[in-house]
């Protein structure tokens, strides 16, 4: 696991207990698109941080970023439905479930504690799904390639002609 370093060595990023808002540790893995992102982005020289404004600590006030972004938008009189930066939690749990990834997997991913896998169950049952979820953000991560690009679901499907 690396998530602090550039050179192709990124797979996942591990969230300290410290930073997350449950307490809990939290392992993302990093799709090939996120890790292009990552490893292609302009850092400070000698800076560990992925994304920094200081070269001490990670961004925050992300609000700050979004109304800069709102009013970018505007300024261009780009057309946008209010949304939020939550939004693209919902959206990614929204199609994950929808593409047949089980509950549990999306709560793992977001870092849910007392989701699906509760009460006893979750005394006994203490996997990570690692695996599943890294699946799970590479399906994600193309879907939104895909529509970046124009491809419409399913497009790569040939259609059989039947006999």
């Amino acid at each position: 696991m690396a998530g602090r370093c550039g050179g192709g060595c990124w797979r996942a990023t591990r969230l300290p207990a410290s930073r997350a808002k449950n307490a809990r540790a939290h392992v993302v893995h990093l799709s090939e698109p996120a890790r292009e992102v990552l490893e292609t982005a302009p850092r400070f020289a000698r800076c560990p941080l992925a994304f920094t404004t200081n070269q001490r600590t990670s961004v925050a006030g992300f609000s700050k970023y979004k109304a800069a972004l709102d009013r970018q938008l505007a300024k261009q009189g780009t057309p946008f439905a209010p949304w939020t930066l939550h939004d693209f939690r919902r959206s990614g749990a929204t199609w994950l479930a929808g593409a047949g990834f089980p509950p549990h997997v999306c709560d793992k991913l977001l870092n849910h504690v007392g989701g699906t896998i509760s009460g006893v169950a979750a005394v006994y049952q203490r996997a990570e799904f690692l695996p599943e979820r890294a699946r799970a953000l590479d399906a994600w991560a193309a879907a939104i390639f895909a529509a970046a690009e124009g491809k419409a679901e399913g497009e790569n499907v040939v259609a059989l002609q039947a006999r």
